[in-house]
């Protein structure tokens, strides 16, 4: 098996893979950095700057490399045999195996990078952003995060799109960002939606608030933790173990777009100036604004 551009592992004189111990903490990273909700076009910004060598020494991160390695069930341990195939023994031709021929699934073939838990939990995190995506239609879970970390988070309550960030200056020459229902932009910007603007102050004051209340009432949340750690879900497990992890930490004193991006679902916009939101763990607050 060659493991030139498979990061994480080197070859034995017996063709076993080897884990590289080194490249191994850049799939932990990675598969870590997911998990806090971030997006593989996001840890591939991140990596680049960080100057951190891809598996050909160079710091050229694809968000397309990040996203397959998110999914190679060898960093669990595990190898699946003939997912592709020579089609053509003349010309060489592979192809990707779409049932055609038999695949094999071996399971701890190898020595994991990753625990099962964590792949796990990754792969039901791929399935829930691609619904969520498709739910409240939009192709793009996150978009320049680092800049943006609201996008694809706020939804409208009417028509369930996304929201979108505006700016514009008032007729006084003062500067405003605001966010609007983004079922406008499909239709050059005029209003379809009668649901409201809302500020990016409003959201970040929202988020603050809810937060600290769970951190400050953690004696209060234990029954509902426990249960989701101990129910079927995996995804639900891993992200409230997260919500816990960070709730230790304590409160904040201002907005922290990490801990909102690892914490927080999504806020829900209503028209009749209620605002939900929710948090990985199943915890909601509704509050009604202006």
């Amino acid at each position: 098996m060659s493991t030139k551009r498979f990061l994480g592992y080197d070859t034995d004189e017996e063709g076993h893979l080897v884990v590289n111990r080194q490249q191994a903490k850049i799939v932990v990273r990675l598969y870590k950095e997911f998990m806090f909700g971030k997006t593989v076009d996001y840890i591939a910004r991140i990596f680049k700057a960080e100057k951190i060598k891809n598996w050909d020494g160079k710091y050229n991160w694809q968000a397309s490399t990040l996203d397959s390695m998110l999914r190679n069930e060898k960093y669990m341990g595990d190898a699946i045999l003939q997912k592709s195939y020579t089609a053509d023994f003349l010309s060489k031709r592979r192809v990707i195996n779409d049932g055609s021929v038999q695949m094999y699934h071996i399971e701890e073939d190898h020595e994991p990078i990753i625990d099962i838990e964590t792949w796990e939990a990754v792969q039901a995190e791929l399935e829930r952003r691609a619904q969520y995506c498709k739910d409240h239609f939009t192709n793009a879970y996150g978009q320049m995060s680092e800049k943006n970390p609201f996008y694809a988070k706020i939804i409208c309550g009417n028509c369930g799109n996304i929201y979108s960030r505006v700016k514009y200056t008032t007729r006084a020459g003062t500067k405003i960002t605001k966010w609007r229902c983004g079922s406008c932009n499909k239709t050059d910007g005029h209003k379809v939606c009668g649901n409201r603007y809302v500020t990016d102050e409003t959201f970040t004051k929202l988020f603050v608030m809810s937060w600290n209340e769970i951190v400050e009432h953690q004696a209060d949340y234990q029954e509902r933790w426990q249960k989701n750690i101990k129910g079927d879900d995996v995804l639900l497990r891993y992200k409230t173990k997260l919500v816990m992890k960070h709730a230790e930490a304590g409160t904040i004193n201002e907005f922290d777009s990490a801990l909102m991006m690892a914490v927080m679902d999504h806020i829900t916009v209503f028209e009749d100036g209620r605002l939900k939101i929710r948090f990985y763990d199943g915890t909601e607050f509704e509050v009604a604004t202006e």
